[in-house]
């Protein structure tokens, strides 16, 4: 009975055998492939942006002075204050510069005499031509002297120049002042609107009058504001090496005040012929060359080589190269290797 047994299970694990060491099954293995996206490459006329910043001024924004010195007098307007054309916003001491005019009128007037008793003088015969002249060059120099007294006395008065707003004011009464030390700063109503900023070297040869810009102001979250390249400067900074360039806006219904934060994004005129890609497109990358994963008609990758031209925030834009129409894989790239089979995934639209 147990011999039966045995030889029983001896015949079951021969079987078992056999079956193990069978051939193996003819029908195919599948491969795996992997799910990606992809985009199509295509070379279309693109410029770097520029991208800078800067605080919003008036463009007519003007710095008053007086032209001559002494104590303030009196100031009749605050910051923030509107103003009109002409209307007196301050001066100076009027007395010294009121004495000043009458002496130097004072003088002109006897010289002016002068020089007519010597004219008569001279056509009589009683005093010689270099007498005259004598006289004659006092007179011009008294009525030079009066002029200057006579500016001096004009000019120790501050106008408003035109219609606008006082910015700032950068002084006191009673405060001892020198000529052409800024006293106020103005800006006019119909001066419309710019932003002055900072670019290096790389950026203002590409940078053109006329070239279009947008503008974000920290004052007006989410919103943006258009404009265009009105000034380029021709020299750099001597102490920051940067070179200005001034934005003007294009008009708007928002409220504005000099002074707003600026972000501008410019987009030069000066372009080339390069594709865009998705950040996630590259799979390595130096400063100028990036290696892409590139679909062959197996849907099958292969890896390239590209060359950068830029980076931008969302994107890397590479110079000819590639295929035009061929595809590249963005999403999933970094999951291949050269020669895997992938399936595009298109997104619903």
């Amino acid at each position: 009975m147990f011999l039966r047994n045995t030889l029983g299970l001896l015949v079951v694990f021969s079987i078992s055998l056999t079956n193990a060491h069978a051939e193996p099954s003819s029908s195919p293995r599948k491969s795996t492939s992997f799910l990606v996206e992809a985009v199509q490459v295509n070379y279309l006329k693109h410029g770097k942006r520029i991208d800078a910043s800067g605080r919003l001024a008036n463009k007519s924004e003007q710095k008053l002075s007086f032209k001559t010195s002494g104590p303030v007098d009196s100031i009749m307007v605050e910051e923030g204050d509107r103003v009109k054309k002409g209307q007196l916003l301050a001066q100076l001491n009027q007395e010294e510069i009121d004495a000043q005019v009458a002496q130097s009128q004072s003088v002109y007037d006897e010289a002016k005499r002068n020089a007519a008793r010597y004219q008569a003088l001279y056509e009589k015969g009683v005093v010689p031509v270099e007498q005259l002249q004598s006289a004659e060059t006092r007179l011009e120099v008294a009525r030079s002297d009066l002029r200057i007294s006579k500016f001096n006395k004009q000019h120790s008065v501050i106008v408003a120049p035109d219609d606008g707003r006082i910015l700032k004011r950068q002084i006191e009464a009673n405060e001892m002042i020198s000529p052409f030390q800024t006293a106020f700063v103005m800006s006019m109503n119909k001066g419309g609107w710019v932003i002055r900023s900072n670019v290096t070297d790389k950026d203002i040869v590409r940078t053109n009058k006329g070239d279009r810009a947008t503008i974000q102001l920290d004052a007006y979250p989410g919103q943006t504001l258009t404009g265009y390249v009105s000034e380029v400067a021709a020299a750099a900074d001597s102490r920051s090496h940067l070179f200005e360039i001034e934005v003007t806006l294009d008009p708007t219904d928002l409220r504005l005040h000099s002074g707003f934060i600026s972000r501008i994004l410019i987009e030069p005129s000066q372009q080339e012929s390069v594709a865009l890609l998705p950040i996630e497109a590259i799979v390595e990358a130096d400063a100028t060359r990036a290696q892409v994963f590139v679909l062959d008609e197996n849907h099958k990758v292969i890896q390239k080589d590209v060359d950068i031209a830029w980076l931008a925030s969302d994107a890397v834009a590479i110079k000819p190269g590639l295929e035009e129409g061929s595809s590249v894989v963005t999403s999933g790239a970094t999951y291949l290797h050269e020669g895997a089979m992938v399936s595009v995934y298109t997104p619903p639209q």
